[in-house]
């Protein structure tokens, strides 16, 4: 029981994750005024890994996916990362 109880909140704080990291991209596509199509492009990444990373149907992401979408938006995993909503991410698993 202990460990279905592990299993379920690792799943859903990876659901949270993916869903931090999809928004993320999805606001530097618009500030940068970039289709997640050409973001692709840029990031050498498939057309169809993008749409399956940013629907969500992509349940685990490879940090080299990250990494390559980082390359096509020309910042470092630091930047990506360094948000208040990462932050309070990693407070709320911290806590749970």
């Amino acid at each position: 029981m202990l460990q279905k109880l592990q299993r379920y909140r690792e799943k859903k704080d990876m659901s949270k994750l993916q869903k931090t990291i999809v928004n993320r991209v999805k606001g530097l596509c618009e500030e940068r005024n970039l289709s997640t199509y050409a973001l692709a492009n840029r990031a050498g990444i498939p057309g169809t890994t993008m749409f399956h990373f940013m629907d969500g149907s992509t349940k685990n992401t490879r940090i080299s996916t990250i990494v390559q979408i980082c390359d096509g938006l020309e910042m470092t995993l630091a930047e990506f990362f360094s948000t208040p909503e990462f932050e309070e991410l990693q407070k709320s698993i911290g806590e749970e």
